[in-house]
């Protein structure tokens, strides 16, 4: 795995306060970057879908 993607699976999962099962709930980290700003954006919308589906 790339340096990249592991650090995105700690900042997402590993460092994810929330339980397993409710991982998805995590909308923003205290990150700047260009992932992050997308995640914000995008992330509520794609969980929501997963719901419906």
């Amino acid at each position: 795995m790339n340096p990249k993607s592991i650090e995105l699976q700690s900042r997402y999962l590993a460092n994810n306060s929330n339980l397993i099962g409710e991982k998805q709930k995590l909308t923003t980290t205290e990150q700047s970057d260009s992932y992050e700003q997308a995640h914000r954006q995008y992330h509520p919308y794609l969980r929501d879908m997963t719901r419906v589906c």
